[in-house]
């Protein structure tokens, strides 16, 4: 019916999309960890390939005054969050995250380190700051849950013997 309405279908699209996406990821994950560093470097993969539907989101986050756009966008990150806080949920039901880990705080800051990772790739530092940076920001934030006293099943992350990587500017 007009562009605001066109541009409100295609925002809530990629949110549909991001999650289905994350849903698919969860299915074959072995453990809340793992299925955390998948999501966070499929969300990489996707920012980089794909770079429009980021641009599309950091366009409706400065126009968000309007009501519309920011429900959207509020629905979309909402469900992210909801999303994020099941898996932390089911992490701290194993063991895999301390038990008195904020599972709202912790999602929260996984979607911080999402969009700061997705701005560094828009403002072009994706080459400075690349998918060894990610993993490295990925598992010191999921070490702050608890996570390096119980390594994923798979034998990624970080092991708590590791020596931390030093990196020159």
């Amino acid at each position: 019916a007009s562009k605001k309405q066109l541009f409100l279908t295609i925002l809530d699209r990629v949110g549909e999309s991001t999650l289905r996406h994350w849903q698919g990821l969860a299915s074959d994950s072995p453990d809340p960890w793992t299925l955390l560093r998948r999501i966070g470097l499929a969300q990489y993969e996707i920012v980089l390939a794909r770079p429009d539907a980021l641009r599309l989101q950091f366009q409706a986050l400065s126009e968000a005054e309007d009501p519309e756009i920011r429900e959207t966008l509020r629905r979309n990150f909402a469900s992210y969050a909801e999303f994020l806080s099941g898996i932390i949920i089911q992490g701290k039901a194993n063991g895999q995250f301390v038990p008195d880990l904020d599972v709202n705080v912790a999602a929260w800051q996984l979607i911080s380190t999402g969009f700061t990772l997705n701005l560094t790739s828009l403002l072009g530092f994706d080459q400075e700051l690349g998918r060894e940076t990610l993993e490295v920001m990925g598992d010191n934030l999921v070490i702050t849950f608890g996570a390096a006293h119980r390594a994923p099943s798979d034998g990624t992350g970080p092991q708590p013997s590791a020596a931390p990587k030093e990196r020159v500017p």
